[in-house]
């Protein structure tokens, strides 16, 4: 984790910073800097309000909430994902957070209701 990166994610978070903020935080080696990632993009689409599915942004998030919800080694990786897929507000996403329901680990089986409440509410 470089403090560089963390930096940059927060300015990204707060809608200064972009697409190469995200992919480097995504792809560092500590997994608390792929989950701030993760939150930072979510907050970054989130405060854009109005988005297009052509938005770069938007499409490496779901990226990352793909690859976070398929990391089963790693549950920190996993709730954001939950939290983020949440963010998202599309209803047909609701398929991606159901299987949590079932899972083993509490934190899980609650992100997931969460994250489908929050779609359902859209």
């Amino acid at each position: 984790m470089e403090l560089r990166v963390y930096a940059r994610l927060a300015l990204l978070s707060r809608g200064k910073g972009g697409l190469a903020a995200a992919r480097a935080g995504w792809h560092d080696a500590d997994r608390l800097t792929r989950a701030f990632a993760l939150r930072a993009s979510g907050d970054a689409v989130a405060r854009a309000g109005k988005r297009t599915p052509g938005d770069r942004l938007v499409r490496f998030l779901e990226t990352m909430i793909l690859e976070g919800l398929s990391n089963g080694d790693d549950m920190v990786i996993q709730l954001e994902s939950l939290r983020q897929l949440g963010r998202l507000a599309r209803p047909e996403d609701i398929k991606l957070a159901e299987p949590f329901l079932q899972a083993r680990e509490p934190a899980l089986r609650v992100e997931a209701a969460g994250a489908i409440l929050r779609l359902l509410a859209n």
